[in-house]
């Protein structure tokens, strides 16, 4: 048996299958698919813009996936010299959610492993955080990142984060 509890299915399953539920996922599917092409090139040309002018204003921030392919909704980079935790905590001041890793490491207070893999060293690793663009992001919510970083960035140098990474 996969449940215990019923003796519906030959006693193999228990319950009612919800097909109410079931249909429902599948309409949520076909509106997802639908505009995904669209959705993505959007969210694409989101990304490149913040990380173009991001670059013109600070040079060395690094690209962690560098010019290779991958998720339009997304954007790993590295600050040099600023500690992840300080950066996030002063854009969290500004407004600005950002993450420090993956969701699914979500409160781990080391660098990333991922990046640790990928060569890049412990002190830059730790400077790295993440952004990511979902359906209602717009090109005003990269310009609010962009005059947040403008100010957090240079802080979070000031103040003693991590300097071995300059």
């Amino acid at each position: 048996p996969l449940i215990h509890g019923g003796s519906q299915e030959r006693s193999l399953r228990s319950g009612t299958m919800s097909y109410p539920l079931a249909a429902a996922l599948a309409s949520a599917a076909d509106s997802a698919m639908a505009d995904m092409t669209e959705r993505e090139e959007r969210l694409g040309r989101l990304r490149d813009s913040l990380e173009q002018q991001l670059f013109e204003e600070f040079p060395q921030v690094i690209r962690t996936a560098g010019d290779n392919d991958r998720v339009a909704h997304n954007s790993n980079l590295i600050f040099p010299g600023a500690q992840s935790d300080s950066l996030l905590f002063l854009l969290d001041q500004q407004g600005i959610s950002a993450s420090s890793g993956s969701a699914c490491t979500a409160g781990v207070l080391a660098p990333s492993h991922v990046l640790l893999g990928m060569g890049y060293p412990a002190e830059l690793a730790d400077c790295a955080i993440r952004i990511t663009f979902g359906h209602t992001s717009s090109e005003a919510d990269v310009e609010a990142f962009l005059s947040a970083i403008k100010i957090c960035y240079p802080i979070a140098l000031r103040d003693g984060a991590n300097q071995k990474a300059i």
